[in-house]
């Protein structure tokens, strides 16, 4: 698989993190999908809303290459909170792209991350 054919999409491309690793795949002529909570005004076919701590359609992950996952919910503060919205809304994620057929999943976590 040669890395400009890559569809890739990645979590929080919002963010810091996920939209540098966005600017730099698309540099490198990959086909990204930016995974938002809050979709930018003009939609376009390369963004998937997502959020974590809700289901996710397995559908909308489907051809996707490589998922990378650099997400993190800042707004919630204790422990259950955080469990519930980050770590298990990550698993559903992984889950949603073993059944889309994702190939390979990346998972970057920061020092930020609580």
């Amino acid at each position: 698989m040669k890395f400009k054919s890559l569809k890739c999409a990645v979590t929080g491309a919002s963010g810091y993190v996920g939209s540098r690793i966005a600017e730099h795949l698309l540099k490198n002529q990959c086909t990204v999908y930016e995974m938002r909570r809050n979709l930018p005004k003009y939609k376009n076919k390369f963004t998937i809303q997502f959020s974590l701590g809700k289901d996710v359609n397995a559908n909308a992950l489907r051809g996707i290459d490589v998922l990378i996952h650099c997400a993190y919910d800042f707004s919630v503060t204790k422990w259950e909170d955080i469990n519930k919205i980050n770590v298990e809304g990550s698993l559903k994620l992984f889950q949603a792209a073993k059944k889309a057929g994702v190939k390979k999943i990346i998972f970057i976590s920061t020092m930020a991350a609580y």
